[in-house]
């Protein structure tokens, strides 16, 4: 009899562990979508300044070539906002990510700073640093901030 209580005992003591493992892991899993939605984010404000930046020299070379208006490149550090889509916002996939009108409405902060690094006569290049933060509450109710950072050389004129 008292085999059998230690027994159970012991496995309770186990499954306690186990359900505390599943936690933690549920908690990273976020963490780690987030960080990588936070990636995708950079990399997508990336690839919009590289498309801007060979559409100006595009515009530069065959003068009478439509250019995109520049909404990165001449942006200054200005914060831009993201969030998730919910299900009723309109234009794509709920949980895709969207703008986002403010700070308080948003999830993800993006800031683009410029460094010009060489101009060579036809053109200027210019150094790109995307940070993207985002806030993730720990399990004691602690906001902690996370970000990345990406940066990219481009050519533009």
């Amino acid at each position: 009899m008292v085999e059998l209580l230690l027994a159970a005992f012991i496995m309770g003591i186990g499954l306690l562990g186990l359900s505390a493992l599943q936690m933690l892991s549920i908690r990273t899993a976020g963490v780690g979508a987030r960080m990588g939605d936070a990636v995708r984010l950079g990399e997508m404000v990336m690839e919009a300044a590289s498309a801007e930046a060979t559409q100006s020299i595009l515009g530069e070379r065959y003068q009478n070539a439509a250019t995109a208006p520049k909404t990165w490149l001449g942006s200054g550090a200005t914060p831009h906002y993201y969030k998730y889509r919910a299900a009723d916002d309109a234009g794509g996939a709920k949980g895709s990510i969207m703008d986002a009108t403010d700070a308080t409405d948003g999830v993800f902060t993006v800031t683009v700073t410029q460094t010009n690094q060489a101009n060579t006569g036809r053109g200027q290049i210019t150094r790109l640093d995307v940070q993207v933060v985002f806030t993730e509450t720990l399990a004691g109710g602690t906001a902690v901030n996370r970000t990345v950072q990406l940066f990219r050389e481009v050519a533009h004129a």
